[in-house]
């Protein structure tokens, strides 16, 4: 099982602009749904946030599409400070749930 996670985890992060045309973009990260996952640009931020699914992105309202021609800038916004493998998964999404529930609050 650790070398499937492996495996599509370098998958998916192989360098690819091309959009995904195939169901399966609606339940599985792909390449290019990853690859806004790094992008640097304050507008893709926290976006696509799902390690192996992209069902939450969509059910959470994390889902980013970018455009195949925009400029690749890629870089982390924030640095990572937490040495902590528990910590650097579970604080982005508590985040990504405090920001969900603050725009409820303010729509």
């Amino acid at each position: 099982c650790k070398k499937t996670i492996l495996t599509y985890q370098y998958w998916v992060h192989q360098p690819t602009r091309k959009k995904d045309t195939t169901f399966l973009k609606w339940i599985f990260i792909t390449p290019h749904m990853h690859s806004v996952h790094h992008l640097a640009a304050t507008k893709y931020r926290r976006g696509n946030m799902g390690a192996m699914f992209s069902i939450w992105d969509h059910m959470f309202g994390t889902y980013v599409d970018c455009d195949e021609d925009e400029k690749i800038s890629y870089g982390s916004g924030d640095p990572v400070v937490y040495a902590n493998v528990f910590a650097l998964n579970f604080i982005p999404l508590y985040n990504v749930i405090k920001d969900k529930f603050k725009s409820k609050k303010a729509a």
